[in-house]
């Protein structure tokens, strides 16, 4: 394609022009503490394509040096109007404010949202055109900020300087919102700490076991904090009368303090809304021994949200780590858990931006007003700006800690003060740096407050007691586009109590603020144009250059005007018509809040014209073309060519060649052409478009294939196809082998590109399944090896079957062994698969019992060196095996001992099976006899037990034992022979076999004695007179076979007058351990007598007489 292109004289060189609006308020920089914005509030609802807005004044001059007007920017967000569970339904009236759900939020609609627009027009004191259309709703209700918004070109804010916002109240502030062109350095600091959302205010009204969540009447708990449903007014309209007051947490809003002097709960922004955790936030770890006795335990819970307040009121000192809250023993209110809960945790993936929630207060009772109120939520912060933000200073929506419970001054006798709850702190609140520079080295903070303290003052003798803190506040929001700047959302602390009765406990039931969010990115871009030289009655082609992400759905616009106007085109590259003087386009790209000049400067031509070609203008990535200088009206002496994203950038002969491109996109080229006198630049935006290449795919219509079947073979991903190997596209041929096929595809910009292909053709004819057997007839319990011999092509399965098999199965090519125990004949199955089909296949095989065989002797029982014969039936053929495991070649052995002898017998079908026989060997001679005893030396009526130890083999015995019970046996080892008689006593065995007899006669062989022993008797007398005349003078354990006294003496009260052991032949003389002389009387004793066998103890009472 060729271009041949005309311009004027000038260069080839562009620029960006900044924005006609952006930057309209000139370079700030901050002295002291200032508000730079104005603020006012939407009047009635503004819907999404809304160009008009109605505001309560549309002046907004404040802070600014004239009305509001065309080119100005606003900022407009809605703060509250989300709307919260108030009405779960129950057995009673009024139910939910019994229900922890109370306030959970059911709908954020439409708060959060914000933009900004730029302002096309001001009619009237209450209305505001607007350039650009809204992109959300906005209900008026639900308080609705505008703020105006200087426009600077850079901003400073030395160190010592502060930049803040007009504290919110109830309509308008808490809010900063600033835009910057250039780059903002903050050695100071941006502030909107403490000014956000307000915090719940004290009261003096409690009662004790108050238990609500919401409601109308002080008396049952302390004011909510405010939040994004609404304020403590717009609380009385809930719960049918009412839900100001009460622990319940209203959306991030902190809950009052419930029943007598609990801590009011902390305020909340962002977090994980599913980790919200009934408003515990995050009790101190250092104290999870106490967490732990709450009813659920709350100990090691990391929650989302604001922190808790403390407990109610308690009286006495208990340990906190052992009795719970609610424990009986705390007198007062029970130190109870009815601190205000914490408020929820925000969902900012929405994309909404929020203040931080306010605090509850702490409930109160004292009078004057001794109770902490709520800590202030922190505002918002905003930032748009088009350069870098650095310096030393602090950006900083800290929320505000709680109030403490504190009275001034010193209590007097016996007072005490400082008893009642402490407020809830506020949550951080939001900072939004959006830019398309960087961040860095400044400070960003958007930290939740701590809670606030109990200090309790005691007047002398004064008595101690203990009320709960408040709940920490929570973390808020952090976003910027870029940058690595310290961000900080953490969770304030909980307050503390210094009762001494809580001294091991200080948070008394009050926890932190959970951390927020510090670490968001939020989308920045920004667009802008590069002038154009041509030459008179020239056009030329303007494009829009967008860095950054610009939002969904954005349009491109092009206008003759800054503000207003008439729309020229829409999208990013507009071509003017021919032009004769210099002029300035406008492009917005909306919702962006501004519009960028740019401007076609206008000159006539010069004496030599530059002009080109190429051979080509439209090429495929990896493509070289060449270039021909055209130059006219005068002789071109020297050339300076650019080609950007080429591998050539610049050229200065005359007519460059292979110029390559190997980048996709659209490229400008540019030439200088000089006569030494004159000089004339052509320059030609998007001259070059290097197109990608196709990505082309080679397709069958099947794959794989059979052996004699057809196939086509076709292109995906272009407009034409060529195939090597003789292939037509989408032409059915008939392959005989697999190939690889290669495709060129070409689309519609003539660039080409390759795909490749196997086509896999396969032998597809049925499989035959086929196996061998290691034999086909079988003993019982013999195994038979199964072999695969099937054929086909590629074969994935094979299912074998063994009935009565072990085992029974296989799913494997093999071979299988496999073992048979059924008699009978059993049908071998194999099933095989392959890509084209199945085949199966069976063979029987046998399984044959084994022989009965039976092994006998010609004499089972011989004397030593006789022969025997062995015996075999059952079977065809047999043989013999000795104890010894060794073959027998004879059938008449003479066996030297007993033993046993193993015979194998085959039958006729090779199946063999096993008996045995023992033959005994006798040495065939005379017994002798010979006895033993158990014991030859007894006791009158002990028993003997008798053995036979003779030697020969005898088979009859006949004993006769002189004296004893029974006298005589028959048995070889005759027991239990008694004797009832002492003296000594004859013992006489008889012994005979088949070859002999033998007698043993034993004189005197069992001596008996009669064992007399001492007997275990005594007397335990009951009255002893120690008078010294020898008789009667001792307490004294007589008797016989005793071998241990031990005596203790006591008196009727129980007192131990004497003990003593090792008292045989001793006794108690009637006087004490010490020697004191014992009344005459009645006394307490406890023996314990000792035989040489056994132990006995005896109570009783003895009388001692004078």
């Amino acid at each position: 394609m060729k271009k041949r292109i005309l311009l004027s004289f000038l260069t080839i060189f562009s620029f960006t022009i900044v924005n006609a609006q952006r930057g309209k308020d000139g370079s700030k920089t901050v002295t002291g503490t200032e508000v730079v914005n104005a603020y006012t509030s939407l009047a009635l609802d503004a819907n999404i394509g809304d160009i008009s807005i109605t505001v309560a004044n549309s002046n907004l001059s404040s802070n600014f040096s004239g009305n509001l007007s065309a080119g100005d920017l606003i900022m407009i967000i809605q703060v509250q109007g989300t709307s919260v569970d108030d009405s779960v339904v129950g057995p009673v009236a009024n139910w939910s404010k019994f229900q922890s759900k109370w306030g959970a939020i059911i709908d954020y609609n439409d708060c959060g949202n914000y933009e900004f627009v730029q302002v096309e027009s001001v009619p009237n004191a209450t209305t505001i055109n607007l350039d650009c259309a809204l992109s959300f709703d906005y209900t008026a209700l639900g308080n609705v900020v505008i703020l105006r918004v200087p426009r600077y070109s850079s901003l400073s804010v030395p160190s010592g300087t502060n930049l803040i916002a007009d504290p919110w109240n109830g309509s308008t502030g808490g809010i900063i919102a600033i835009e910057v062109n250039g780059n903002t350095t903050v050695n100071g600091s941006i502030d909107v700490s403490s000014i956000g959302f307000r915090g719940g205010q004290p009261e003096n009204f409690s009662t004790s076991t108050a238990l609500r969540f919401a409601d109308s009447n002080p008396i049952e708990g302390a004011e909510k904090g405010e939040g994004i449903a609404g304020d403590q007014i717009f609380y009385d309209s809930f719960n049918d009368g009412g839900a100001r007051y009460c622990k319940g947490a209203p959306a991030n809003a902190g809950g009052g303090g419930t029943s007598v002097s609990a801590g009011g709960g902390g305020g909340s922004n962002a977090g994980n809304p599913n980790n919200w955790a009934e408003g515990v936030g995050v009790p101190d770890p250092t104290y999870n021994t106490a967490w732990a006795l709450e009813s659920p335990s709350i100990s090691s819970i990391n929650a989302s949200g604001g922190g808790r307040g403390g407990y109610t009121h308690s009286s006495t000192n208990q340990n906190p780590l052992v009795s719970a809250p609610g424990d009986a023993g705390w007198f007062g209110d029970l130190r109870r858990n009815m601190g205000g809960l914490g408020g929820r945790p925000l969902d900012y993936s929405l994309g909404k931006i929020f203040m931080g929630g306010a605090g509850g207060a702490g409930d109160g009772d004292e009078t004057p007003v001794a109770a902490g109120a709520g800590g202030n939520g922190a505002g918002i912060i905003f930032i748009s700006s088009y350069g870098n933000i650095t310096g030393s200073g602090n950006i900083n929506a800290n929320g505000q800690n709680g109030f403490n419970c504190e009275v001034a001054g010193t209590p007097v006798f016996n007072e005490i003060t400082g008893t009642d709850g402490s407020g809830g702190a506020g949550a951080g609140g939001t900072i939004i740096i959006k830019t398309t520079g960087t961040v860095s080295s400044i400070s960003i903070n958007a930290n939740g407050g701590n809670g606030g303290n109990q200090v309790l003052k005691l007047g002398f003798i004064a008595t101690p007691e203990a009320e709960g803190p408040g709940g920490g506040g929570g973390g808020g929001y952090i976003a910027i586009s870029s940058g690595s700047p310290t961000r900080n959302t953490n969770g304030g602390t909980n307050g503390t109590t210094n009762s001494p009765h809580i001294s091991n406990f200080p948070p008394n039931g009050a926890t932190s603020g959970g951390i927020g969010l510090p670490n968001e990115t939020i989308d920045a871009f920004d667009f802008s144009a590069n002038n154009d030289v041509i030459c008179t009655n020239a056009t030329s082609t303007l494009t829009a250059i967008i860095t950054g992400t610009i939002p969904i759905g954005s349009v491109v616009e092009w206008y003759d005007a800054n503000v207003g106007g008439t729309l020229l085109f829409t999208g990013t590259s507009f071509t003017t018509p021919p032009l004769t003087a210099t002029t300035t386009y406008y492009i917005r790209v909306c919702p962006a809040p501004y519009r960028v000049p740019v401007t076609v400067t206008v000159n006539p031509c010069p004496s030599i014209s530059a002009n080109f070609s190429s051979t080509d203008s439209t090429l495929c990535i990896g493509d070289c073309i060449d270039f021909t200088d055209l130059s006219f009206g005068g002789t071109p002496t020297g050339w300076t060519w650019y080609f950007p994203n080429s591998d050539s950038a610049t050229s200065n002969v005359q007519n460059p060649i292979n110029i390559c491109y190997n980048t996709l996109g659209n490229f400008d080229v540019s030439l200088v052409v000089s006569d030494g006198s004159n000089t004339d630049s052509l320059y030609m935006p998007n001259f070059i478009t290097v197109n990608p290449l196709p990505t082309v795919t080679a397709n069958a219509s099947t794959n794989p294939i059979c052996l004699g079947d057809t196939v086509s073979l076709f292109g995906g991903g272009a407009t034409s196809y060529t195939w090597d190997n003789s292939v037509t596209n989408s032409i059915v041929f008939n392959p005989t082998s697999t190939n690889l096929y290669t495709v060129t595809g070409t689309d519609a910009n003539n660039c080409e590109n390759t795909d490749t292909i196997t086509l896999t053709v396969n032998n597809c004819s049925q499989p035959t399944a086929s196996f061998t057997t290691s034999t086909d007839s079988v003993c019982l319990g013999d195994s038979i090896i199964f072999s695969n011999n099937s054929t086909g092509t590629n074969i994935s399965a094979w299912n074998w079957t063994f009935p009565n098999g072990n085992p029974s199965t296989a799913n494997t090519q093999g071979p299988h062994t496999v073992f048979f125990n059924t008699l009978g004949s059993h049908n071998i199955n194999l099933f095989i698969t392959d890509a084209n089909g199945t085949d199966d296949t069976t063979i029987t095989i046998f399984v044959n019992s084994l022989p009965t065989v039976t092994a006998s002797l010609s004499n089972d029982t011989i004397c030593l060196g006789d022969s025997v014969i062995l015996i075999a039936n059952g079977a065809n053929s047999y043989q013999w095996f000795n104890s010894l495991g060794q073959v027998q070649q004879n059938d008449t052995i003479f066996p030297t001992q007993t033993g046993n002898y193993i015979v194998q017998g085959t039958d006729l079908n090779g199946c063999k099976n096993n008996a045995n026989t023992i033959v005994t060997v006798n040495l065939c001679s005379a017994p002798i006899a010979a006895i033993n005893a158990s014991n030859t030396s007894v006791c009158v009526n002990d028993c003997v037990n008798f053995t036979d130890i003779s030697t020969g083999t005898p088979d009859n015995w006949s004993w006769h034992f002189f004296g004893a019970n029974p006298s005589t046996s028959n048995n070889q080892y005759p027991s239990n022979i008694c004797y009832d008689s002492t003296g000594t006593f004859d013992v006489a065995l008889f012994v005979s076999n088949d070859f002999g007899n033998d007698t043993i006669y034993l004189p005197n062989y069992i001596t008996v004695d009669s064992c007399n022993t001492i007997p275990f008797e005594f007397i335990i007398p009951n009255v002893f007179s120690p008078n010294g005349d020898g008789k009667n003078d001792l307490f004294q354990i007589t008797g016989t076979g005793i071998t241990a006294v031990e005596l203790s003496i006591y008196n009727r009260w129980g007192s131990n007058l004497f003990s003593a052991d090792n008292l045989i032949n001793k006794g108690w003389d009637g006087r004490t351990t010490a020697g004191s002389e014992c009344a005459a009387g009645t006394y307490f004793y406890i023996v314990t007598i000792d035989s040489s066998s056994e132990s006995k103890t005896y109570k009783g009472t003895i009388t001692l007489i004078r």
